[in-house]
């Protein structure tokens, strides 16, 4: 499960590039609020992990990069884009993501 913070650029770890046709080709992420089922897409930037042939790590930044208006749970697709057609080559993750605000200090330190 990805988890978000909004007003924080986040790191995201998922696992698409080992089933991608071409590691040259773009991502589309697409995230579908479980309730509202209003869904909202971003096109991943460079892939930042140490170790591409184990996982993939990428900064997005809530909302500057993709605004996800509520709190709450999300689906998301994660899509390989041919990049030079801009042709989509199908879907290579699928999986959940939660989005919170930012982190705030309660009673006694505990964190909300």
């Amino acid at each position: 499960m990805i988890h978000l913070i909004r007003n924080t650029l986040n790191n995201m770890y998922i696992t698409a590039s080992e089933l991608m046709l071409d590691t040259d080709n773009d991502l589309l992420i697409t995230f579908t609020n479980e309730m509202t089922k209003s869904s909202y897409s971003l096109t991943l930037g460079s892939n930042i992990s140490p170790a591409r042939g184990r996982y993939d790590e990428f900064e997005i930044d809530l909302p500057n990069d993709i605004d996800l208006p509520l709190n709450g749970f999300y689906i998301y697709d994660v899509y390989e884009i041919d990049s030079l057609t801009q042709e989509n080559l199908g879907i290579v993750e699928t999986g959940r993501c939660s989005v919170t605000g930012e982190f705030e200090t309660g009673v006694d330190g505990v964190y909300l």
